[in-house]
């Protein structure tokens, strides 16, 4: 509150001398910019626009005319008075005021930016498992779409199984498909909030197999008379003893299973161009395999002019499809790189490979086939991530998923 004296006693005096506020003044006045009360040009600004108007408005009816008698004297100079402490009051408002934005904008770190948008608040419910049984008859390695498929073949197979399913993921099952398709063309930002997405006959589904109450804890999953399903959330199997038929965790632990099922999926191959080209590039690339990978990419592209994605297999070319259809409306240019000589070349005969690109062009991508990544830089006065291609060409961009 010292400091906000000081604030107000130096407004007060200038006043009472009678003369305006210029900006320049409070801008550069030491009783203002005070190390623990720092004022943006913002605040500047409008503090001294407002008591600049203020204070002409108030010295002009006050002097608008010459007092004749003693009386009239008299009279305008209390008038005066009280005009003074109007203006010392709101003087004083208003620096309370601005020290009070000015702590929080100290306070404030560019991280903070990122968490205004609706993004921040979106994260998937995370779930934590802490006790896990020793033994267990039906073991999963995985969570995916392969693990969920095998555990209702096994429980119709088997009404009273017993299924295990642990996954490195903090989510229960969930499909990855809709992460590059239809979890991008919904306009509905709060069903995107519940992971939800609309099928092709416009009903809602959610991204998650299963709800919450389907699954129980795994260390209920012994008592289930009729069996269950459980997930070990957050954990990962690192070595596996066929023979001893036990499973080793990362922490240590161990699980003694009778049946056991690898379904762990595909993992995202790196470039070495890329993975050597130090960490301005790396901060500016990602990856796209999971729920955290989406939420990733999509708070990326809100605030990005461009993007570029390395790969023309099914995901590459559907997440670009589905950029550049966003882009339409965004703004956000989308440029797909691949070595193949079209979208999906590796799976698509020749001509459906052609007829796929041009498919994706028309969603406004970029399409550089014939071409493979080998070099990668980043510019710092452009601030874009530079990729050097096989075929000669250059490509900057600001996002680069591969």
């Amino acid at each position: 509150m010292f400091r906000s004296g000081v604030l107000r006693s130096s407004l007060l005096m200038h006043l009472q001398l009678g003369g305006s506020l210029p900006f320049s003044h409070v801008i550069r006045s030491p009783s203002i910019a005070l190390p623990h009360c720092p004022l943006s040009g913002r605040n500047c600004y409008l503090l001294g626009l407002s008591l600049t108007k203020l204070n002409t408005s108030i010295t002009s009816r006050l002097d608008y005319s010459t007092a004749s008698d003693e009386s009239q004297q008299q009279q305008n100079q209390q008038n005066r008075k009280k005009w003074t402490i109007v203006i010392g009051i709101s003087a004083f408002m208003l620096g309370v005021a601005i020290y009070g934005l000015n702590k929080n904008e100290r306070t404030r770190s560019p991280a903070d930016d990122d968490q205004q948008s609706w993004f921040s608040f979106v994260e998937p419910k995370k779930h934590v498992v802490v006790d896990l049984p020793s033994e267990i008859p039906y073991l999963i390695i995985g969570a995916g779409t392969a693990a969920f498929a095998a555990y209702r073949a096994i429980r119709s197979a088997d009404a009273t199984a017993k299924v295990l399913l642990v996954t490195d993921e903090k989510q229960l099952p969930y499909m990855r498909p809709p992460l590059s398709k239809e979890l991008w063309y919904s306009d509905d930002k709060e069903l995107l909030r519940q992971l939800k997405f609309k099928q092709w006959n416009g009903k809602e589904r959610s991204l998650f197999y299963e709800k919450d109450g389907f699954y129980c804890s795994p260390m209920d999953l012994k008592e289930k008379e009729h069996g269950g399903v459980a997930v070990a959330v957050g954990q990962k199997v690192v070595c596996l003893d066929v023979k001893e038929k036990q499973a080793y965790l990362g922490d240590g632990r161990m699980i003694t299973y009778d049946k056991c099922l690898i379904a762990t999926g595909g993992k995202p191959k790196t470039l070495p161009a890329i993975d050597k080209a130090g960490s301005d590039v790396l901060s500016r690339c990602t990856i796209f395999r999971n729920i955290d990978d989406f939420w990733k990419l999509y708070k990326i592209t809100e605030k990005v002019k461009s993007v570029a994605v390395v790969g023309g297999g099914f995901l590459g070319s559907e997440l670009a499809c589905s950029l550049g259809k966003r882009g339409k409306s965004t703004g956000v240019k989308v440029i797909q790189t691949f070595p193949e000589k079209g979208n999906m070349g590796q799976v698509l005969p020749e001509y459906l490979s052609k007829w796929a690109t041009e498919k994706v062009k028309q969603e406004g991508v970029e399409v550089i086939p014939d071409s493979s990544v080998t070099g990668c830089s980043y510019n710092r006065l452009t601030r874009q991530v530079v990729l050097e291609l096989s075929n000669g060409y250059k490509v900057g961009t600001q996002c680069l998923p591969y």
